[in-house]
């Protein structure tokens, strides 16, 4: 990941300062499955019970807020409003707004903290229980 993140940096033809993305990655070997998420993706298995397992967890701003605010980013939700996602903002400026504290390409929100460095959930699977679905959250279809 950390590759990329240079690679892109370094190109010319893409404007990425505000542009970046959210990720996750998964790979099902046998009764393990690894997972690589950057963001607010989420990861979910459900047992053939019907049970919901969560494997990985949101990049929320509330989770890194002291960081965030050392680095020098402020963190408040939308005019300052009561409802709504708590966000990431530059000290002295309305941008980017972002509902995360993990994303790649964002050339900006990395300098208050926004990196795009994610983590790495493992779930090994028990034999009494089959995976039957593994379900992909995108774009924050949890948050309210």
């Amino acid at each position: 990941m950390l590759k990329m993140w240079e690679k892109l940096k370094n190109e010319k033809l893409i404007n990425s300062t505000l542009s970046g993305s959210t990720g996750i990655f998964i790979i099902h070997i046998k009764d393990t499955i690894i997972c690589y998420n950057i963001g607010d993706f989420r990861a979910i298995y459900i047992t053939k019970s019907n049970t919901p397992h969560q494997i990985s967890e949101d990049h929320k701003p509330e989770n890194l807020k002291e960081k965030i605010i050392i680095i020098g980013g402020r963190i408040k939700r939308i005019n300052n409003s009561k409802v709504g996602p708590l966000r990431v903002w530059l000290q002295n400026e309305d941008l980017p707004g972002l509902a995360i504290s993990r994303s790649f390409g964002d050339f900006i929100p990395e300098t208050i903290g926004v990196f795009c460095i994610g983590d790495f959930f493992l779930c090994l699977i028990l034999l009494i229980v089959i995976l039957v679905l593994l379900l992909l959250e995108v774009m924050g279809c949890f948050n309210f």
